[in-house]
């Protein structure tokens, strides 16, 4: 159970409107979940170009 922003009622962890002022609920920020998607594209490509000599020069 987690508490509406708005209205401060108690509603269902999953509930994406409040059933008591119909305010919109977030589910948590979007900035930790890109940053992590972006280190690990940044961690793959890096792996996949020390794996491949021939496309660096160097």
């Amino acid at each position: 159970m987690k508490q509406c922003r708005n209205c401060e009622a108690i509603i269902p962890d999953d509930a994406k409107l409040c059933p008591h002022c119909r305010e919109a609920q977030k589910h948590g920020e979007r900035l930790p979940q890109v940053f992590l998607v972006g280190v690990s594209v940044a961690t793959a490509a890096a792996v996949l170009l020390e794996s491949c000599p021939g496309i660096l020069p160097g």
